[in-house]
């Protein structure tokens, strides 16, 4: 995702690793013009293979543009934990509910996703439009009264690895509020 300050005529990226458990197969790809804000993918991904996920690695993709700018990003493909001690909450609005969960501690965590399902262990679809990233904190807002939501958060980590899906928690909105009530 371009999340620069405008548009973008060519990348290259180049995947290096200097670990010698890691082989790397396809270490190079282009981009063409990326708008801002715009995803892309490339047609020949980057392949590599850990011998022994058990010693430490790194790896790191170096892009270039066509100006000769370089960005570089270290990443390992260990995903993050599943987020924990989740806690929904219905008391911001009839309509809302607000979770909030521990941090994970991860060193290159980036965000969370959330998802939603109407059913207990049903069909789960992602409620946030872009990571959410910098808090443990999620309002869920516009949704219908009287209804029971189901939600899961995983972690994220700075190369978009996303981990495990956490236990998940139900929560029902509030009812309508009543004009002079109580009396």
């Amino acid at each position: 995702k371009n999340f620069g300050s405008g548009c973008v005529d060519f990348v290259n990226g180049i995947l290096y690793s200097d670990t010698p458990n890691v082989t790397i197969g396809e270490s190079s790809a282009d981009y063409g013009t990326i708008e801002l804000m715009q995803i892309v993918d490339s047609d020949s991904p980057f392949t590599m293979q850990v011998s022994d996920v058990t010693q430490s690695y790194e790896c790191y993709l170096i892009f270039t543009d066509n100006y000769g700018r370089n960005f570089t990003h270290y990443f390992t493909i260990d995903p993050p934990a599943a987020p924990i001690n989740l806690i929904a909450d219905s008391s911001m609005g009839v309509d809302v509910i607000a979770l909030s969960w521990s941090p994970n501690s991860e060193t290159d965590l980036y965000g969370y996703n959330i998802y939603r399902s109407p059913e207990f262990m049903g069909v789960f679809e992602k409620v946030n439009q872009d990571i959410v990233v910098g808090t443990a904190y999620f309002r869920d807002a516009g949704l219908e009264l009287l209804t029971r939501y189901y939600y899961m958060i995983s972690a994220v980590d700075s190369s978009l690895v996303e981990g495990e899906m956490s236990s998940q928690i139900g929560q029902s909105t509030s009812p309508a509020e009543l004009a002079n009530f109580p009396l």
